[in-house]
């Protein structure tokens, strides 16, 4: 008999996802978008039954959102703004304004930056493309994030 997702234990689910995230992160410095998307949906469902179980799969996020790797930190925390966006923002707003290199390729770098962006974004119900107008947000949440005026031309 095939053990399904639920029947797995929680750390066994952990590290299958950061395993995932860590191939999927190779996929992208390789350019390989096809295995990068691959990988992108094996998470989902892990990363979806980690969210129901109440309090241990959800704790186990939070807990990643320190981890070393900025792909399993981005994954962690567009899970954990859902129920604790005092924990999530501001590790989206890192990885959305530090800089990665020289760990990260620019495509590496490139897809947590935008994906951290639009998380933000989407949860300040910001509709327009002008960085500038996550300063004010971050800066509630510590991160401090430079007006750039050539945006607003």
């Amino acid at each position: 008999m095939t053990r399904t997702i639920s029947d797995k234990p929680t750390g066994a689910l952990v590290a299958a996802l950061v395993e995932y995230e860590e191939q999927r992160r190779l996929a992208i410095r390789r350019e390989d978008t096809p295995a990068a998307n691959r990988l992108y949906d094996k998470t989902v469902p892990i990363l979806k039954e980690l969210v129901l179980r109440e309090p241990e799969g959800r704790d186990a996020l939070e807990a990643l959102l320190q981890h070393s790797s900025a792909f399993v930190r981005l994954s962690a925390a567009a899970k954990v703004l859902g129920w604790a966006p005092n924990k999530a923002i501001p590790v989206l707003g890192r990885l959305y304004t530090e800089d990665l290199k020289p760990a990260y390729t620019p495509a590496e770098s490139g897809s947590v930056r935008l994906t951290a962006k639009g998380l933000l974004y989407r949860h300040f119900g910001i509709r327009s493309f002008n960085p500038n107008h996550l300063i004010e947000p971050l800066k509630a949440y510590g991160i401090d994030w430079p007006y750039r005026p050539h945006f607003d031309r």
